[in-house]
Order: C-alpha cells, then sequence, then structure tokens
C-alpha cells in the first residue's frame, strides 16, 4: 500500500471520527466568541440597575455582617462588585451553594437562591453557559466530554495532516488543479464537490491546524509539554507551584474577613476605572490558603481582566505565572458578575 493510499484510509475514516465532535467544538466557539469578545450583549433584561452614589460602597465585612442570616450561618467564599449592579455574594459546600444579590450602598438583599435545594439545583436556562459548555465538553459529564473533545482536536488535526500528503501533485501539471478550479462546462457535479474540497481545503487547512494545535495546549498535558520543548529549543515547561500564604507569619488578628477588606480596599483605590472586582475568601480549613481577586476592566470582556493573589495574613502580593486553567473555567455569565 502507497503513503497515498494509506493517508486516504486515514484521512476517510479519522474523519468520520472527529467530523461531528469539530463541528460542535467549532460552531460552539464561534458562537461563544460573540460573548467573550463583547460583539454581542449578554445581560439579563430583568437585570437590577443600581445608580452610582456619593456614598462609598459596603467593604465585603458590612456586607456580610447584613446578610449572615441569609448565609444560614456560612462564611462567604467569594463577593463580587460591578459598576451599576448589584453586589453578589456567595457561599458553597456539600449540600448548598447559596448566591446573594444585594445592594452597594445598603446591603438590602434583591434575591437569595440556594441552587442545590430550588429546583433541585436547576439555576434555569442559561444560552450563552450552554454554548460555553458544549464547546468545552459536549454537554457531557466532564471527566467524559473533556477528553472526546481534547482527542477528537487530535485526531481532527490528524485528518488535516493526511489531507495535505493526499493533496500533494505529483507534477507542476497537476499542481494547476490543486491551486484553483479549472471547471469545464461538461465537469461532473462530483468532480465539482471533490474539487471544493481539495482546493478550499488546501487553504484553510494552515488556519485549522493552527487551531488545533493551539487548542489541544489547554486540554492534552503531554502535547502542551512537547510543544514547549519544540517552540522553546528544548526547554521543559515549568511545573506551575501552586502558591501559598507564609503559615510561619501567621497573624492571629489577620481574620480572613479582615484580609479581604484589606485587599478590596487596596484594588478598588488602585484602580478606580474598574469595570468589577471579583474577590475569593481565603479557606478557613487551609491555613495555608491565600487571598484571590480578579479586577474586571471592562464590561464585555471577560478576559480584559488582571489576576492577584495574596498572603493572607502579611497581604503581600504573591507573583505567580497568571490564572490557573481552573480559575479561568467561569461561565460567561461571570461577564455580569452572576454569582
Amino acid at each position: 500500500m502507497t503513503i497515498k493510499r494509506f493517508a486516504y484510509k486515514l484521512h476517510l475514516w479519522l474523519g468520520l471520527l472527529s467530523g461531528l465532535i469539530v463541528f460542535i467544538v467549532c460552531l460552539t466557539g464561534a458562537i461563544w466568541a460573540l460573548a467573550i469578545n463583547g460583539w454581542v450583549k449578554t445581560d439579563s433584561p430583568t437585570e437590577i440597575i443600581v445608580p452610582s452614589q456619593a456614598s462609598p460602597v459596603l467593604s465585603p465585612s458590612e456586607i456580610t455582617a447584613q446578610v449572615q442570616d441569609s448565609l444560614l450561618g456560612h462564611s462567604p467564599n467569594y463577593i463580587t462588585y460591578s459598576h451599576a449592579a448589584p453586589t453578589r455574594i456567595g457561599t458553597y459546600g456539600k449540600d448548598y451553594n447559596i448566591a446573594l444579590s444585594v445592594n452597594p450602598y445598603t446591603g438590602e438583599i434583591y434575591s437569595a437562591t440556594d441552587y442545590l435545594q430550588n429546583n433541585k439545583g436547576d439555576k434555569g436556562f442559561d444560552f450563552w453557559s450552554f454554548i460555553g459548555t458544549g464547546h468545552r465538553s459536549l454537554w457531557l459529564p466532564w471527566n467524559i466530554g473533556r477528553p472526546l473533545v481534547n482527542y477528537g482536536t487530535l485526531i481532527f488535526a490528524i485528518t488535516l495532516l493526511t489531507g495535505l500528503i493526499i493533496w500533494f501533485p505529483k507534477s507542476k501539471r497537476a499542481a494547476k488543479n490543486r491551486f484553483w478550479f479549472n471547471w469545464k462546462k461538461n465537469s461532473s457535479t462530483n468532480r465539482k464537490i471533490m474539487d471544493l474540497h481539495s482546493v478550499l481545503g488546501f487553504y484553510i487547512c494552515f488556519f485549522l491546524l493552527a487551531i488545533a494545535f493551539t487548542g489541544m495546549v489547554w486540554g492534552i498535558e503531554w502535547w502542551s509539554k512537547g510543544l514547549y520543548k519544540v517552540t522553546t529549543g528544548g526547554k521543559d515547561l515549568p511545573e506551575r507551584q501552586a502558591v501559598q500564604s507564609d503559615t510561619l507569619k501567621i497573624d492571629s488578628l489577620m481574620t480572613p474577613e479582615l484580609a479581604v477588606d484589606c485587599v478590596f480596599t487596596k484594588l478598588i483605590t488602585e484602580n478606580p476605572q474598574a469595570y468589577g472586582l471579583r474577590i475569593s475568601y481565603p479557606d478557613s480549613a487551609n491555613k495555608a490558603s491565600t487571598v484571590q481577586a480578579t479586577v474586571y476592566k471592562s464590561k464585555d470582556t471577560y478576559y480584559n481582566a488582571d489576576y492577584y493573589t495574596f498572603d493572607r495574613y502579611s497581604l503581600q502580593e504573591i507573583k505567580s505565572a497568571g490564572p490557573t486553567m481552573g480559575s479561568m473555567q467561569m461561565q460567561v455569565r461571570e461577564i455580569n458578575f452572576v454569582g
């Protein structure tokens, strides 16, 4: 069997295996891009508008004190502030996932939802969350859908490479029919379909390979490490070190609530023009946990943000390589800070 014949069989069967997966991933990705780039509005038509006031907003601890009963005695896990919108404060655990919408100036609660108790966890249909889930896991459980997307993309990349092998002309004369359409009046429909696939496929192939190769960086560890080694001349991809607070500097007076208040004050002072701020509380059960914060620069582009990590005791900023993959796995609805 010749190389082209073998490539043809791979191209056919691998294309059948990966075609539906790639179609869903590409279609949902294209739609999702409309939201994450801010090209369409994702606001809820019932979203509450909170006009700016002359008085400062309440600090996280002040809001917590006013809504403690609605949190059912649980400590908050996160709080978000955003321009002209309610503050969101939430807490979650094995048997609860409570999100509150609060007036940032008065502490008045607009709405309270326990997502695990109300409607058996049904948060209602959200189009952009639906699209994001389809793009990343095909609407399947994460441990099933994610590998299908990752390795479906790898199979698709191999399909593209085998397509190039099939396309490669045997001679200069044959190349004339590879770069453009040379149809005659009596050219059959099958010939035209084949030429469309071959010619257009060649021009788009390199673009699709770039998308596939960069997409797999996020999902396949060995590919990510290998691509880094190749593109850096043999260097190994540095292991991401988990950032931790210095437990040798434990200060009993620096409570998680006080640490979050201090981070809140620091970041809103340094970023007066930012659209919003999200702060994650340190884990009370883990003394080495940190205070993590995200400053959103604009409303409609969730990735236009600065990420911070602070020692929960000294409040010193801890430099890291940037947000982890987990921290970037936010639903598009977090553009609008829905908890």
